[in-house]
């Protein structure tokens, strides 16, 4: 519990009702059932809509809870879920940067380059490039 209640202690630009623990022990097992879900199905479209339908909230209250719960959203989760995918596709196969973002989960090879640069700060060649040998 201590652990979850650091969670909640982050700051946020809007204020948040604190959950009791029967909330948080609740949220908890959801978020962890979607972040297994997300793990999964990664290379697949998946919209908030629809991970919020699977667990029987809206998604303006699913995005809200996932957020406390983890301290980020389900979309950032995911997008670094692909992240870590991606480097390990770059380092381990010799797959074009084009076949490494649609096999991580981007529908475009434009879109992970950006993204992939804004987290590493090396364009995907560069990072191939560095791979340990």
């Amino acid at each position: 519990m201590d652990l979850i209640n650091n969670l909640f202690s982050v700051n946020s630009k809007y204020s948040v009702m604190p959950m009791s623990d029967r909330q948080k022990r609740f949220y908890l097992q959801i978020v962890e059932q979607t972040k297994h879900f997300l793990q999964e199905n990664f290379a697949e479209h998946i919209s908030l809509d629809d991970i919020a339908a699977k667990s029987c909230m809206s998604a303006f209250h699913f995005n809200r809870v996932f957020k406390q719960i983890t301290a980020i959203s389900p979309y950032q989760y995911l997008l670094l879920f692909r992240l870590q995918h991606a480097e390990q596709l770059l380092n381990e196969t010799q797959e074009s940067i084009t076949a490494v973002s649609f096999l991580s989960g981007f529908n475009s090879p434009d879109h992970f380059s950006y993204i992939f640069k804004s987290k590493n700060k090396l364009s995907p060649l560069d990072f191939r490039k560095k791979k340990p040998f």
